[in-house]
């Protein structure tokens, strides 16, 4: 896949990606990938260390115009519409919504699982997809259907 230039990142999809150590394909891409700080606040400090390591860039919003949701879902999207970022990784269902609504390309770590399986960087996302339910996260029976169909492993 052509490189799509930036992204901003949520808590939720960097949790996930990092239980699984595969924090590092949400950079595969993208030139460049943005967190805000109220997000790496949210991070526990295994999660900011690989963060720093990975030059992940933190920033912060200039304005609050979107005032709902957590602390971070809101940084991440206002981060993006600000900056002219159209993209967002996030795995929050409602902040998903609004990125919707405010016209933004949502991924989620299936998403990023799923590009990096096409690009030849991982071998199976079914294999990954285990990894995170084991490591505890829920992922609803339809995403994991349309992720493993999206990679050609169902």
């Amino acid at each position: 896949m052509a490189s799509l230039d930036a992204i901003v990142c949520d808590t939720s999809s960097l949790i996930r990606l990092f239980k699984i150590s595969a924090l590092g394909l949400a950079r595969l891409d993208f030139d460049e990938v943005y967190i805000p700080t109220a997000v790496y606040a949210e991070c526990p400090p295994q999660l900011q260390v690989q963060l720093d390591q990975l030059d992940f860039k933190k920033l912060d919003p200039a304005t609050s115009a979107i005032d709902k949701y957590g602390k971070g879902e809101q940084a991440m999207l206002n981060l993006a519409l600000e900056r002219h970022i159209e993209n967002v990784l996030t795995d929050d269902a409602k902040a998903i919504r609004e990125a919707w609504r405010q016209g933004l390309t949502v991924y989620t770590a299936l998403d990023i699982l799923v590009a990096a399986k096409s690009a030849g960087v991982i071998a199976s996302v079914r294999d990954k997809l285990n990894a995170l339910k084991s490591a505890g996260e829920f992922i609803t029976q339809a995403a994991e259907v349309l992720a493993l169909k999206q990679a050609g492993e169902l």
